[in-house]
């Protein structure tokens, strides 16, 4: 059978015309996507119909016009001998596949037969098309790869082609971007009377393996597209594969555990509400007391004694990854807990270093709401802490409101050139931190500042150079590369941590040396009778209680037990 008569076998002879004309035939076959379709004239309806006779095709043993494959011997043979054994010829990467750990991103609008009803079919087409380019690009900023699109649906990987070791993190973030392009999508559309789209989302990560047409092999993809099932319209759902791995990162709600058909074990389900804005120490977890860093907690408690006195300070804490960075910092939010503080936290993202002012807008999304939170009531909100700061609403909230990915009314909205704009939105910043610090005292703890892309960076500098006027506490971390756009001012600080152990060693050091001397002099003095015994004891422990206590070290010296 050749390509005319498998499209007439499928009702479909009418575009054989346009297949031929455009060269295409079972050899690219598989590779065909939704937008090739429609590019040579191909409808919606049959669109889909050839798509899944393509997918039933690739998963055949041979196409229609191929000839027989020769048969793969499966049974035990008798070894041949070593002489009259023929090479082997190992399995092609085409033929064996490739294993990958995978999280799968499976997309599909809510009612789009009902919607598509309604409208003209180029209408319907705009609007489709405008959603999935909306939701590619989502996928593609993350790092992400779209497989396929099926009619109005899509079907993502993150691990593949490149693995990444937050690939979980990237699709949940993607998935959540792919609402708000969604939501953005309907208010555009909302003046022009075009219905409005709604979209499921469902998550799920695990092995699999991918051929070479693209096909995934597993139950990773089927339990993503039973997942999106269950999701509401305009959720991400995610199973608990994906919540352990982006644990503290996103606010995510319990929906109990599902059982699919063909999955051994039930399966808990969580919905993504939105990104945490706290980092990865947001989430619960059970921390033993921190020990060994008296010093730098100390530090910080003086500091934050000063800022309440109406002298703002700003402390740097640099060290090398998981060195204890966050968890100092999470240890001095625990002691302000009985001292009135606001309290505000930007983190840096290392797959965002490149969106403007990511770290405020995931901030603005924690304290004013994300998408499920009417626009209008964002804006008022945001305008009610200006006014509590004593800002001008009229003022200021036209120029945070795009920062804070909060809406604005059209009329609002300001005409400006981009680079005044940047401007003005950057001095608003460092007026509104100082502003609300008057109203009472402020901590703006930004986490991971080697990752914060240049605007922030630009912000965070007018705060560092005004920040002295008003009680406000800038708490930065960093690794020991981040050199800061900003000069040294007396109100400033860095902390840099070492290793625990290289404390321990050098204190135990020094104690060794005291113990060692105390007991020379010990020696020494018995050879002069027991007074003086006495006498030399009590000097030399002293001098080496004192000396020990220099040293930093908080055990006791005992002297010898034979005294």
């Amino acid at each position: 059978m050749d390509l005319g008569g498998w499209l007439r076998s499928l009702g479909l002879g009418q575009y054989e015309v346009a297949f031929r004309e455009n060269a295409i035939g079972f050899d690219v076959l598989h590779e065909l996507t939704d937008q090739d379709l429609e590019k040579l004239g191909v409808l919606l309806g049959d669109r889909r119909r050839l798509l899944r006779a393509i997918a039933t095709l690739n998963n055949s043993a041979s196409p229609p016009a191929a000839p027989a494959a020769p048969p793969v011997i499966a049974a035990v043979e008798l070894a041949p001998t070593p002489a009259a054994a023929p090479p082997r010829t190992p399995l092609s990467t085409e033929a064996a596949g490739e294993r990958r750990y995978l999280t799968v991103l499976f997309c599909d609008s809510v009612g789009s037969t009902g919607i598509a009803a309604k409208l003209d079919a180029e209408e319907w087409r705009d609007l489709v098309g405008a959603y999935l380019d909306a939701a590619s690009a989502a996928v593609t900023e993350m790092g992400g790869h779209v497989t396929k699109k099926l009619g109005d649906g899509l079907l993502a990987l993150f691990g593949y082609p490149v693995a990444q070791e937050n690939d979980a993190e990237r699709a949940a973030r993607a998935a959540l971007a792919i609402q708000r392009a969604l939501a953005e999508l309907n208010r555009r559309n909302a003046g022009s009377g075009k219905p409005e789209l709604a979209a499921r989302i469902g998550l799920d990560t695990g092995p699999a393996v991918l051929d070479a047409a693209g096909e995934i092999y597993g139950d990773v993809a089927n339990v993503a597209a039973r997942v999106q099932a269950l999701a509401e319209p305009g959720s991400v759902l995610i199973t608990a594969r994906v919540q352990r791995q982006v644990a503290g990162l996103f606010v995510a709600e319990e929906r109990g555990a599902q059982t699919f058909k063909g999955v051994p074990e039930p399966t808990a389900l969580y919905r993504l509400v939105r990104a945490s804005g706290g980092g990865r120490r947001s989430g619960q977890r059970n921390l033993t007391p921190l020990a060994g860093r008296d010093e730098e907690i100390a530090l910080l408690l003086r500091r934050w004694e000063r800022v309440r006195q109406g002298e703002g300070q700003l402390v740097l804490v640099s060290g090398e990854p998981g060195i204890g960075k966050s968890r100092l910092i999470e240890e001095f939010h625990a002691r302000l807990r009985d001292t009135p503080h606001t309290w505000a936290e930007w983190t840096c993202s290392q797959l965002l270093q490149n969106t403007p002012f990511h770290p405020i807008a995931e901030w603005g999304r924690q304290r004013f709401g994300g998408t499920d939170v009417p626009a209008e009531q964002r804006l008022a909100d945001l305008e009610s802490s200006l006014a509590q700061a004593k800002l001008d609403p009229t003022e200021y909230a036209p120029l945070l409101a795009p920062m804070l990915d909060i809406p604005l009314p059209k009329e609002r909205a300001l005409a400006l050139a981009a680079e005044e704009l940047r401007r003005r939105q950057l001095t608003a910043t460092t007026n509104w931190a100082i502003a609300g610090a008057r109203t009472q005292p402020v901590v703006l703890a930004l986490e991971d500042a080697h990752w914060a892309d240049p605007t922030t960076l630009d912000a965070l500098r007018g705060i560092a150079e005004r920040g002295a006027l008003a009680p406000l506490f800038v708490l930065i971390t960093a690794r020991p590369e981040f050199k800061p756009p900003w000069g040294m001012r007396s109100h400033h600080s860095t902390v840099s941590l070492r290793r625990l152990i290289e404390r321990r060693f050098s204190t135990s050091s020094a104690s060794l040396r005291l113990t060692t001397r105390c007991r020379r002099t010990w020696s020494m003095a018995s050879l002069s009778g027991p007074a003086a015994c006495r006498c030399s004891w009590k000097k030399s422990l002293g001098s080496c209680s004192s000396a020990v206590s220099k040293a930093g070290s908080r055990r006791s010296h005992r002297p010898c037990s034979n005294h």
